[in-house]
Order: C-alpha cells, then sequence, then structure tokens
C-alpha cells in the first residue's frame, strides 16, 4: 500500500506547495499522506501525523460523528459535485481550529480530503455579529442610528434605529426631501442648509433640531454629517441620526434647578461653597463670590486669601474654628463679617461639613454662606429699640408718680418733666409752651438746657406768625422734623427762631385739655439733622399727655374724687340693699311669729308683755331696715304727697327732747309751701339725723339751732341751692335748712361727711348722713352744705316740688272682722323660715298652703296643682329663677292666676319693673297678719 501511495504522489512537489491542508487517509482510517501546510496547521512533523488514526487523533467527541461522514463521503454533495463542510479539528498540541473541508477519493482506495483554515474567519465574522449586536443594542439604549445619502439618487439609507427614532417600518423607502418633512419649520430649514452645504461646499455638519415622527412623537433629534469626496466631488453624505430629546429634557430640567437654585440663593442670600484642602483651592456659586463683593472670573480663592477678606476683628477666631473643624471633623458653623472692595460691611452665617479621605485625612470643607447683615441689624436695632423704650417707660413711670403724688405749681412739674425727657431722649434743649388764647401766642413757661443742665427762659411765639405749625397740630398727634432747615412746615419759625439757635432737628407735640390745644413741648436738637425714632415719636407724645395731666391736676383730682366718692357710695348702697334683704327676711319670721302668737295670748298674759317688746323692737330694726335701703336708693317706699313744714312741725317734740339741752332750737317754717312727693318716715328721718348732727357740732357748748323751710321758684334772678356735687339744682324745689353755730368743718371733713361709718366723734355711729344722701338721692333731691372751722354749719336739703299744696290723707284702715279665705296658696320664698311663718299665716287666714323654694321648684308645683291654686305669693329675690322671671312663666301658662309680690324693696320700683305686666298686688316685708289678710283679701275682691 505504501508503495501505492508513493507511485499515486508522483506530484509530491506539487502537493508540498499547495496552500491547506491536504491529507490521504486509507481505508482504515489511517493518514498516510499529509502535506507541509498540513504539518504545520497541524503543529506536528509529517511522521508524527503519518500512520495515525485519525478520528481518533485529530477529531474531538463532538465533531467525530460529522467528521466520519466526511470520510465515508455520506455528507451533501456541494455545489460542484464535491464534498464540503466546516468541521473542527484538533492539532497535536491539543489546539482546535476550523476547517472548510473538500474530498476526493483515490484511484487505488482510500480518500484524499483538502482543508481551508477558516478559524480566523469564523472569529471575525462571530466578533462583526456581536459588534453589529452591540452596535444595535447601543444604538437602540442611545437612540442613535447612522445613516448614508446619495447626492445623486437623493436617496437615503438609515440603520434600524433611525427608521424606529423616525417611526417607520424598517426597510420603508425614503428620500432626502421626505425625510425632511418630519422636521419642526425652523429646524427643517436649518438641516436642509446644512445638507446643501456638505453637498454643495463639502461641509460637514452637526445640528440639533425639534422633530415630530410618524407616530405624532415631538422629539428632539440630532444629526451630524460628513461628505465624502472622490475627484473633486461630493460622491456620499453619511453620519449618525439621534434622538435627544431625554438629553434635552434633562438639559431643560437641570437648567431650570440651577436657575431656581440661583434664584433661591440670590434671594434668601444663600450660597454654596467648596474648599479643597489638599490643593487649597476655594470655589463656590455665583451667589457666593456676589456675597463677597468679588468677581469669580478674576478672584482665586484659597484659605489665606478668603481670611483676608473677613473683618479683623473676626479674623482669629474664624481661622480658629475652621482648625477646629479640621482637627476633630466637627461641624463648622460661624457668623462673622466681611469687608467688601467698597468698604461695605456684610455679616455672613456659614455653616460646613468636612469630608476626609480613604486614609482618613481632611480631604473637603464644603458648607452654605448667607448673608444675615439685615437679621443681625434688626436685632441691634431691637437691643437699641428695647433700652430705648425701657429707658422712656422708666422716665414715664417716674413723671407719672412724681406728678401722682406731687403737690407743686404746673412750672416746678413741667421743669422736672422736660430735664427727664430730655435726658431720656439726650436732646440739648426741651421747651415747654403754653398757649395763651388771650393773646393768641405761646408763652415758653420751662426751657431746659440738657448741656448746661439749668433752667432758662425763652421768647414767646406769636401764633399769627406761623399758621402753617399751629395747622399741623389739628390733627398730628405729635410731629417729627429730621431737618429743619428743608422742611416746609417750619419755614416760617426758620430765620426768626431755628436757625439763630442752632436747631437742626425737632420733636414737638401738642398738650391738649379737652380737645383743645393748651400748648406745646419742644425737644430741640441742635446742630444738624437727626432721625427720631417712632418709640422717641410717641415718647414726645406721652410726655405732653403726661404735662396735660399735670396742667389739669386740680380739676382731674376734684373729678376724680367726685367718681370715688359715687362709686363708694353705690357699692356700700349695694351692700346695704343687700343686708337689708336678708335682714327683712329674719324680721319676717320674727313680726311674723310673734304677730301669730299674740293673736293666741288674751291681754294679761305673762308672755304678751314679752310678744309686745319683740314686735316693738322688730319694727325699731325694720325702720334700720328702711335706712340702709334709703343709703341703697330704694327706699320709697310710701310715696305721699307731704307738707314739709307740717312734717317738721309734727317733729318737735321729738326734736326738742333729742337736742342739746344748751342749744336754743329755731323754727322759721314757711306756710302754704308745695307739696313734695316723698316717704313721711324717710324724710323724718333725714331731719332727725341733720338735727343730731347739728346738735352734736355744738360740743355741749351752748349754741343756736334754726330750721328754716322755704321754697325755691327756680327763677335766673334767684341763687340757686348746689348740689354736693357742686350742680346747681334746675326747677322748684322745697328745701330744708339746718344751721347751727357749732364748730365747723375743715375742706377734708366736708368731703368726708357723708362717707358711711366716718365721725368725728366715735366708732360705731351707723351709716348717720350717708342715709340722709341715699334718702335724698332716692327722691331726687338735692343736699348742699357750708361749712368753716368756727364758723358753724348749713346743710340744705331740696326736694323737687309736685304742684299746690295738697298732702296725702293718711290711710283708713277698714275693720275686715273675721274675713277669711279658701282655696290653696302657692308660697314661694328662698328662705325656710319665711315661708314657715308665712305658712302659718296663710294657714291662720283659712287657705291650704303649698311652698317652692325658687321659681323652678314653684313652677313645678304649679303645673301639678294648677286647679287648686287660687293665689301665689311670690317672693321677688331668688336664687336659680328670680320672681320677675317666674311671673312671666306664669302670666304665660295661666294668664288669669293672681300673684301677690313680696319684698324687702319699694312698691314703686315694683310697679316700674312689672308695668304692663298685669301686677295684682305687693306686699312688703316684714309684713304681720293683719297687713297680710287687708292684702290677700283686696286681691280676692278685685279678681
Amino acid at each position: 500500500m505504501q508503495e501505492s501511495f508513493e507511485q499515486q504522489c508522483d506530484f509530491r512537489f506539487l502537493l508540498d506547495i499547495a496552500e491547506g491542508l491536504l491529507l490521504g487517509i486509507d481505508g482504515g482510517g489511517i493518514v498516510r499522506l499529509v502535506n507541509r501546510a498540513g504539518c504545520g496547521l497541524l503543529e506536528g512533523a509529517e511522521e508524527e501525523i503519518t500512520g495515525r488514526a485519525c478520528l481518533d487523533t485529530f477529531v474531538s467527541d463532538e465533531d467525530r460523528d460529522a467528521f466520519a461522514a466526511l470520510l465515508a463521503g455520506t455528507e451533501s454533495p456541494g455545489p460542484e459535485g464535491a464534498a464540503h463542510r466546516e468541521i473542527a479539528i484538533r492539532t497535536l498540541k491539543g489546539n482546535r481550529r476550523v476547517l472548510a473541508w473538500r474530498r476526493g477519493a483515490l484511484p487505488a482506495g482510500g480518500v484524499l480530503l483538502a482543508g481551508r483554515d477558516i478559524t480566523g474567519e469564523k472569529e471575525a465574522l462571530e466578533r462583526l455579529t456581536r459588534a453589529e449586536r452591540l452596535l444595535k443594542h447601543v444604538g437602540r439604549l442611545g437612540r442613535i442610528g447612522g445613516w448614508e445619502f446619495n447626492p445623486e439618487t437623493r436617496l437615503v439609507d438609515w440603520t434600524d434605529e433611525v427608521y424606529h427614532i423616525y417611526g417607520l417600518p424598517v426597510g420603508t423607502p425614503i428620500n432626502i426631501d421626505n425625510s425632511l418633512m418630519y422636521y419642526q419649520p425652523a429646524g427643517r430649514e436649518l438641516v436642509a442648509r446644512a445638507v446643501r452645504s456638505a453637498i454643495e461646499e463639502g461641509k460637514g455638519f452637526d445640528v440639533e433640531a425639534p422633530f415630530e415622527n410618524a407616530r405624532g412623537e415631538r422629539l428632539w433629534v440630532h444629526a451630524v454629517g460628513s461628505p465624502l469626496i472622490s475627484e473633486g466631488r461630493v460622491v456620499r453624505v453619511w453620519g449618525t441620526f439621534q434622538d435627544t430629546t431625554r438629553r434635552r429634557q434633562f438639559e431643560e430640567t437641570l437648567r431650570d434647578r440651577e436657575t431656581q437654585l440661583a434664584r433661591i440663593e440670590e434671594i434668601s442670600r444663600i450660597a454654596t461653597w467648596t474648599w479643597d484642602i489638599e490643593d487649597d483651592i476655594m470655589e463656590g456659586s455665583e451667589q457666593f463670590y456676589r456675597l463677597l463683593g468679588r468677581d469669580a472670573r478674576t478672584l482665586l480663592l484659597d484659605h489665606e486669601t478668603f481670611l483676608k477678606i473677613i473683618h479683623p476683628d473676626d479674623r482669629e477666631e474664624t481661622a480658629l474654628l475652621i482648625g477646629q473643624t479640621l482637627e476633630a471633623n466637627t461641624p463648622y458653623s460661624n457668623e462673622h463679617r466681611v469687608v467688601l472692595p467698597d468698604g461695605t460691611v456684610r455679616w455672613l452665617h456659614c455653616e460646613g461639613r468636612l469630608t476626609l479621605s480613604a486614609s482618613g485625612k481632611p480631604k473637603r470643607l464644603f458648607g452654605t454662606t448667607q448673608d444675615v447683615t439685615d437679621r443681625v441689624i434688626r436685632e441691634t436695632e431691637r437691643v437699641n429699640y428695647l433700652e430705648r423704650v425701657h429707658r422712656q417707660q422708666a422716665a414715664l413711670l417716674e413723671i407719672a408718680s412724681a406728678g401722682a403724688h406731687g403737690t407743686e405749681e404746673f412750672e416746678d412739674i413741667a421743669g422736672m418733666i422736660a430735664a427727664k425727657a430730655a435726658r431720656t431722649l439726650n436732646t440739648e434743649r426741651v421747651n415747654v409752651w403754653k398757649l395763651d388764647e388771650a393773646k393768641s401766642s405761646l408763652v415758653c413757661l420751662v426751657h431746659y438746657d440738657l448741656t448746661r443742665d439749668e433752667m432758662g427762659t425763652e421768647d414767646s411765639i406769636e401764633a399769627s406768625a406761623c399758621p402753617k405749625y399751629f395747622e399741623t397740630f389739628k390733627t398730628e398727634r405729635s410731629l417729627a422734623v429730621t431737618n429743619t432747615l428743608t422742611d416746609e412746615r417750619f419755614s416760617e419759625l426758620l430765620d426768626g427762631y431755628l436757625r439763630p439757635r442752632g436747631i437742626g432737628a425737632l420733636l414737638d407735640a401738642p398738650i391738649r385739655l379737652d380737645g383743645r390745644l393748651a400748648g406745646m413741648v419742644c425737644f430741640e436738637h441742635v446742630g444738624g439733622p437727626r432721625h427720631w425714632h417712632t418709640d422717641e415719636v410717641d415718647f414726645a407724645a406721652d410726655i405732653a399727655e403726661q404735662l396735660a395731666l399735670a396742667l389739669n391736676r386740680c380739676e382731674r383730682r376734684r373729678l376724680e374724687a367726685q367718681v370715688l366718692q359715687s362709686q363708694k357710695l353705690e357699692s356700700l348702697g349695694v351692700l346695704a340693699g343687700g343686708i337689708a334683704h336678708d335682714f327683712n327676711n329674719m324680721l319676717m319670721a320674727i313680726t311674723g311669729n310673734a304677730d301669730l302668737a299674740m293673736q293666741d295670748v288674751e291681754k294679761g298674759h305673762p308672755a304678751r308683755e314679752c310678744l309686745e317688746d319683740i314686735e316693738v323692737t322688730a319694727q325699731r330694726a325694720a325702720g334700720l331696715c328702711k335706712q340702709m335701703l334709703a343709703y341703697s336708693g330704694k327706699g320709697r317706699f310710701e310715696v305721699q304727697h307731704l307738707d314739709l313744714s307740717d312734717l317738721v312741725r309734727e317733729m318737735r317734740g321729738m326734736l326738742d327732747v333729742s337736742l342739746s339741752k344748751k342749744a336754743r332750737v329755731q323754727y322759721e317754717l314757711a306756710s302754704d309751701l308745695p307739696a313734695i312727693s316723698a316717704d313721711a318716715t324717710q324724710v323724718c328721718q333725714v331731719i332727725m339725723n341733720l338735727a343730731v348732727n347739728a346738735s352734736e357740732a355744738l360740743m355741749d357748748a351752748p349754741g343756736m339751732i334754726t330750721f328754716r323751710t322755704y321754697c325755691f321758684s327756680g327763677n335766673a334772678q334767684e341763687s340757686a341751692p348746689l348740689d354736693f356735687d357742686g350742680a346747681p339744682v334746675s326747677g322748684p324745689h322745697v328745701c330744708l335748712e339746718v344751721r347751727d353755730t357749732g364748730c365747723g368743718m375743715d375742706e377734708d371733713t366736708r368731703k368726708r361727711l357723708f362717707d358711711p361709718f366716718f365721725t368725728t366723734k366715735f366708732t360705731g355711729r351707723g351709716l348717720g348722713l350717708a342715709a340722709v344722701l341715699g334718702i335724698v338721692r332716692g327722691h331726687s333731691g338735692a343736699i348742699e352744705v357750708a361749712s368753716e372751722p368756727g364758723q358753724g354749719t348749713t346743710i340744705r336739703v331740696c326736694f323737687p316740688a309736685r304742684g299746690a299744696h295738697t298732702c296725702t290723707p293718711p290711710p283708713v284702715h277698714r275693720d275686715m272682722g273675721g274675713w277669711r279665705g279658701s282655696g290653696t296658696v302657692l308660697l314661694v320664698d328662698d328662705e325656710q323660715i319665711v315661708r314657715t311663718v308665712g305658712s302659718r299665716m296663710l294657714e291662720r287666714l283659712g287657705f291650704k298652703v303649698l311652698t317652692a323654694e325658687d321659681g323652678v321648684h314653684a313652677m313645678e308645683v304649679f303645673h301639678a296643682h294648677a286647679d287648686e291654686i287660687v293665689l301665689v305669693l311670690l317672693d321677688l329675690t331668688m336664687p336659680r329663677r328670680d320672681g320677675e322671671e317666674t311671673f312671666r312663666e306664669l302670666r304665660l301658662v295661666a294668664p288669669g292666676v293672681r300673684i301677690l309680690m313680696s319684698s324687702g324693696y319699694n312698691e314703686q320700683e315694683l310697679i316700674q319693673r312689672f308695668s304692663g305686666q298685669k301686677l295684682v298686688g305687693f306686699i312688703q316685708k316684714p309684713y304681720v297678719l293683719m297687713r297680710l289678710r287687708d292684702k290677700i283679701q283686696a286681691v280676692m275682691e278685685e279678681g
């Protein structure tokens, strides 16, 4: 066989020069022949290759079946009738190579295999495939594709991604004109011009324009083109086409945010900065350089340069804080001043944080800087303001205290105020002027010079010479003038007053009394202009008000005394009225039970005398209640038309007994006086109290007491009596005058004469003349006191005249016999003892009695027994729901029910309060059985 192969390979030299692998394989699969190129491909010598089984030596397991089919000739025939197939083999060194095989049969048997090494081609093809796949994927991700334009055909070739961007199916024929139609008009012209320039001038282009694809999506696209020139002309233009919408949106968003950040920094005056510690370079935002007053283009900042910008007084502390941050890695926080190139000083607040390198060393300090100048100025101004206001308030408090307790003349008080005000506002001069209305001029009462700390004088100023100045103060509370040389309102005073005295600024405030201009306080600043703070302007107005108070002090104190007196009387009147109300309830129990007991005790019984004493004492206590009610202004119980002279005559016996034995009593009683409407008991109380007061004024010495009555007609020619408050009475009045020749009173005693419990004798005197005042005022009268120490006292009491001389006859008491009632009476009172004695009286009169403790309880009882109740005896003053409210509710639910109102107050007041409300009767506490019987009988008979 070997000889046969050698014979067939006479053209060995031809095989050795053949490219590629040639293998001769016998029928047993043994390699018998290999060419030189094949030895190199199989990485072995010829003797190492021949004689080996081909499948076992050079074919891997995964390729064995394919190679066996190649040897057997069972693979598909090739296009030239020879078999060819790509099958990998394994070299002797174990490397894998891919070959394209052809097979031929040898005449002597066996096969000849020719293999071309395509390993490199396969790898290149794989790399190209991967590159195309990667390019396609990257194009898809980056929305970028490629294109080529043929100027002659005007056709355009696109990659797939360009079709995707255009929204067209891949492979859609397109020319340059159609492709340009998708651009927006402005962009279309721009791209068309760029393409023409590339074709005609051979220039590349790079344009970005708005675009709308076939799907209607609005995009931004970026087209880059480069011409291919051959033989002096452009034969192709190719380039890239990218969807840059997202980038544009991102860039726009980034620009918007940068703009917003810049605006925020500008508005908030906050800037950002970074200090690269290793390279010692400081950089910041535009606002940062603006805060430093420097140009970022010309300023190269490092640590040392930055410290030089800081105010010298803050430089050391700033460097120390930065050093602490670098050493301890603590947050940097500092507030310091910087000096701008024009000398302006600004306050900056800095916050910073430190970052470290991988080795733990300080790497970068970054942070923010904010301009806090306005805040610092505000805080400084606030501190200054608080200090000023504190001084002003302390000064006003001192002035007010001195004015409240001082007794100096107005000029003395004004001098004190002017000096205090000048020191408080640190003003060189303060003048206090008073308006002389008769002369129509401002007269300087006080001129205080702070620099000399002395008082002086100033010339008066004619009002007619400065009408503008005076016109200003018709509405202004104060007037602050920064510069007197330029303010028109002071032009009239400039040459005659301001300029000669060197006054550069003024702060004036009017002194007003009862709304009219009474004077002026002027703060005069000597020198140049001065800015007056708002609190200083208000302080000047407050000083003017203090001066007005001082000027009006006498009148104010008199009015305050009157108000205080009125308030005291009113307060004690309320107290007296409340005591009288409660006292009446207790007297109701005493007199009622005594009266009931006397009904059951026969004359001559030992207990009867005791009961009579109880009744008399209770009546005296009732009189005291009337005094307290009189003082409280609610003492008009039994109003009648009275003749004042007759009333005094009736009391002569009692007066003669009550007065001092050393007193000579004289009566000058007018006849035919007009009647007065009054309660006889109360007027008698007035007469008796005045008589006792006059008697005690004699102090056990001989003297005279005169009682005089007369009528004041109210004519203008007569001298009208004055009330205790100093107001003259108007209209006809009937007057009682009690005059004594006793010790008299000083002014202080006269002022306190009507104070409750005040006396010059001894304590425990009771209400005294205070009750007289209450009675007189309760009768709409007036009382006048004239007295001087050692000159005696005259007290005049006046009551309004009620017409002709007609007096009310005394009431006729009817003999009610044994009258008894029937039915059920609802007794409503908040006092248990009153309900008890009232029930006994009503039962004695033949009634069944239901009781209630207040208005709420009364309505509950009334609803339960409405058909039985013939009369409601209702107290006026009760808790929860009072008598007036209960009365109205009873009228709503039972309009026909009889209601007898009960109270310790007077009937007239009740009639007025219940006017138009069908009040059928009233009984005053304390009452006895006979009076209750009379009232109930009258109500029942009228009903």
